[in-house]
């Protein structure tokens, strides 16, 4: 069983499953184009068909010589593309279940479990925001600082040259003025 915060193992693979399928569909989709430029490439000598014999230089047919008849292209075969973006659209649906859950990725209207099946990402996103804010200067001059002992230290802002002093100083030590 996982954390609350971590994404169940039955949706991490659910999502793999769907990675895989679209994977296995980008490379169906993608062969029926190396099929079409390989069928209508040329398989008989540019002399129309004719071979020439090692033993008397002689033009004959190729497939006298091979013994082979010489292949016909013929136009390729488009259901691997279809199946394959099948594959593809069928494998981000099951990636975005594994990534989202069924209420986070919009197939089940439940606003509820959406927040739930959503609450990795969401304290993820926290915890980039409190990595990224503490470590932000503007951020650090903000937080309460303490001297040696622990104890908060507050600080006044002087009215009229806005320097910070001690709280219990009588006088600003920018401008001499008294808080």
């Amino acid at each position: 069983m996982s954390a609350p915060n971590e994404i169940s193992e039955g949706r991490q693979a659910i999502y793999y499953v769907g990675m895989a399928l679209v994977v296995i569909g980008i490379v169906l989709f993608f062969s029926v184009f190396v099929s079409f430029f390989t069928a209508f490439a040329p398989f008989a000598p540019p002399t129309g068909g004719q071979c020439t014999s090692g033993l008397n230089g002689k033009l004959i047919p190729c497939s006298e010589i091979s013994g082979l008849p010489v292949p016909v292209p013929h136009p390729p075969d488009f259901t691997p593309a279809l199946i394959g973006f099948g594959m593809i659209f069928v494998g981000g649906i099951l990636m975005s279940i594994g990534r989202a859950g069924m209420a986070g990725s919009g197939i089940v209207l439940d606003p509820q479990q959406a927040r739930e099946d959503l609450k990795p990402y969401s304290h993820m996103a926290g915890g980039m925001l409190d990595d990224a804010l503490s470590s932000s200067p503007t951020v650090q001059k903000l937080v309460e600082h303490h001297d040696e002992d622990g104890k908060t230290v507050i600080k006044i802002r002087c009215p009229h040259c806005r320097a910070l002093n001690d709280e219990n100083a009588k006088f600003c030590s920018q401008c001499g003025q008294a808080l």
